[in-house]
C-alpha cells in the first residue's frame, strides 16, 4: 500500500500538532505526593553467603535480592490509614545483587506526611533477602531476617546470612 505525498504530510503535521498539544496539558502525578518532603535515613547490609548457597546461585546464574520494607504503628493521626496487619506502610527497596558476600548500602526515602502517620515518628525496618524473582525458578535460598528501628539499622552493619533451603 503506498500513501499520496500530500496524505504524508498532512499525517505528519496532525502528529506533531498532538504532540505540542500533549506538552500544554498538566503532567500527570507521580504515585505518592511528589512535592512532599522526604525523610531518608541511610543503612548497610552485610550480606553473607554459605559456599554451598553462592555456588548454587552461580551455577543457576541468579542473583539474590535483598528487601528494606518500611512501617510504623499508627498514632491517633494514622488510625485510617492501616493496612490488613494493622500497620502504616511506608515503603520498600528491592536490590539484585551477586551472590557474593558483600555491604550493601541502601537509602531509604519516606513521605514524611506518611511517617507524621506513625507512632513515634520513626519507621520500622525489616531487612530480608531471597533468589531475585525470575519466572519458573523456585526460591532455593533461606535467609535471615532484622526487624527493628531505622535508628537501629543505622547503627551498624544489618547482618543477613544465607544458605540452601
Amino acid at each position: 500500500m503506498t500513501f499520496s505525498p500530500s496524505f504524508v504530510v498532512k499525517t505528519a503535521g496532525i502528529l506533531l500538532a498532538c504532540a505540542a498539544l500533549c506538552q500544554c496539558g498538566p503532567k500527570p502525578k507521580p504515585a505518592g505526593d511528589a512535592g512532599a518532603p522526604a525523610v531518608t535515613f541511610h543503612y548497610d547490609v552485610a550480606l553473607s553467603f554459605t559456599p554451598a548457597a553462592a555456588a548454587k546461585l552461580k551455577t543457576m546464574g541468579q542473583k539474590a535480592e535483598v528487601s528494606g520494607y518500611y512501617f510504623g504503628a499508627p498514632n491517633d493521626a494514622g488510625k485510617e490509614k492501616v493496612n490488613e496487619a494493622g500497620d502504616i506502610e511506608l515503603g520498600e527497596n528491592l536490590i539484585d545483587v551477586d551472590a557474593a558476600d558483600q555491604t550493601v548500602p541502601i537509602v531509604a526515602n519516606i513521605d514524611a506526611k506518611a511517617l507524621a502517620a506513625v507512632e513515634g515518628g520513626q519507621p520500622s525496618v525489616l531487612v530480608s533477602a531471597w533468589l531475585a524473582p525470575t519466572a519458573g525458578v523456585a526460591n532455593v535460598l533461606k535467609c535471615t531476617t532484622f526487624k527493628g528501628t531505622g535508628a537501629e539499622a543505622g547503627t551498624k552493619p544489618v547482618d543477613i546470612h544465607c544458605d540452601l533451603k
